[in-house]
């Protein structure tokens, strides 16, 4: 049977406020009447067996994003990523990763991350760069929107290419948006980017990983 593990946010900050205090500034507080439900959610993780893991100083998406690259490294099955996070679409660059979005009821794969986004899996950080993403509030370039920025990777590559040649490119308000913001740009990839190689000590992802790792 397959090995299950839920991921929650831990309290505090986390290295992304640390770069960039107004990292989801926007987001209102957690209603208290739901604060006692993640306690709850946990207790009906431990009677169904499953694992759960938060870490102090990273997001919930940063411990499935690790679990995922170890897991799909060293076991010859595939791995499935629960969630509705377009974050999540940037996993999909490993063969044996799958999104399944629990509430459009699909599966993602690197040919629906094109379809929808017009990138490959391994561009999706740069386009989340770019573009930023307001529900986070992550910055971008202003004036650059998903399309214009998949179209802008689709023709120089990564976002290091685009910005190495923004003084080349022919649209006077994209290329001056480009030129003004490198360094906003290079902040809001670290601030999109999952983290792959989170400390986790591996007694709590114990039943998780492939039995050669745990």
């Amino acid at each position: 049977s397959p090995s299950v593990a839920i991921c929650f946010d831990a309290s505090g900050p986390t290295f992304r406020t640390e770069i960039f205090p107004d990292y989801k500034i926007q987001r209102e507080a957690m209603p208290e009447a739901l604060r006692p439900q993640f306690s709850l959610a946990k207790e009906a993780c431990e009677a169904f067996g499953w694992s759960h893991l938060s870490l102090s100083g990273y997001e919930a998406d940063d411990l499935i994003a690790t679990l995922a690259t170890l897991e799909s490294r060293n076991s010859e099955g595939r791995v499935a990523v629960v969630g509705q996070d377009k974050d999540f679409m940037q996993l999909l660059d490993h063969p044996a990763v799958l999104v399944v979005n629990p509430v459009k009821n699909v599966v993602e794969t690197p040919s629906t991350c094109f379809e929808r986004f017009g990138v490959t899996p391994s561009q999706m950080v740069d386009l989340q760069a770019l573009a930023g993403d307001p529900t986070d509030n992550v910055p971008g370039v202003k004036g650059i929107g998903p399309k214009t920025a998949a179209a802008l990777l689709n023709e120089w590559g990564g976002l290091d290419e685009v910005l190495d040649n923004a003084g080349s490119i022919k649209q006077n308000k994209r290329r001056e948006s480009l030129l003004a913001s490198r360094d906003v740009a290079l902040l809001s990839r670290d601030l999109v980017r999952l983290s792959r190689n989170v400390p986790l000590d591996m007694t709590m992802a114990k039943g998780v990983l492939s039995k050669d790792r745990s």
